[in-house]
């Protein structure tokens, strides 16, 4: 698995407004994204971000074969794999939101 070196909008952006390390649970807050990034580029990456969290949501982990630990990697590194430029931070937090929304 690559990660982008230096972190990118999306990759800030999705940290964000998931809360991670910010909040105890995953709560979504794009408020956060545009008070860090300021509104111009929030807003530019926003289609981005709403894409990557859509394609969360659609993903259908096999849970006879997986635990929720192992869906929510996976999750993470399919994500990971269409969208290049989340780093490791971002794979953590989809990893984090992943295992709290499929309990």
């Amino acid at each position: 698995m690559i990660f982008a070196k230096k972190q990118s909008d999306l990759a800030r952006a999705l940290v964000l407004h998931l809360g991670f390390d910010l909040t105890p649970t995953p709560q979504e807050d794009f408020a956060r994204v545009e008070a860090k990034l300021g509104k111009k580029r929030a807003e530019k990456v926003r289609p981005q971000l709403d894409r990557v969290l859509d394609q969360l949501a659609r993903l259908q982990p096999n849970w006879d074969r997986m635990t929720l630990d192992e869906a929510a990697h996976w999750a993470a590194a399919e994500l990971q794999e269409r969208w290049p430029e989340l780093d490791a931070r971002a794979y953590a937090a989809i990893v984090w939101a992943a295992s709290y929304g499929w309990k």
